[in-house]
């Protein structure tokens, strides 16, 4: 449900619900999804890391910030 409001694939959820499962168990599952949106916000932000954002995204659009001039 988060993950269509907040443009992320579904892959990418399920993925990220594997591992950070793995990893800690049902907390690590219960943050999965946050996690993965903070990842892809920042990944969002640096040019070189965009690619990133991209593939983590539902359908291959992010929103772009403004660059300050």
């Amino acid at each position: 449900m988060m993950g269509s409001t907040l443009n992320l694939s579904s892959f990418v959820i399920i993925l990220s619900l594997t591992f950070w499962g793995m990893i800690w168990g049902i907390p690590g599952m219960i943050l999965s999804v946050p996690i993965t949106v903070i990842v892809a916000i920042i990944c969002s932000h640096f040019k070189r890391l965009r690619w990133i954002a991209i593939l983590l995204s539902g359908d291959g659009r992010i929103n772009i910030p403004q660059e300050e001039t």
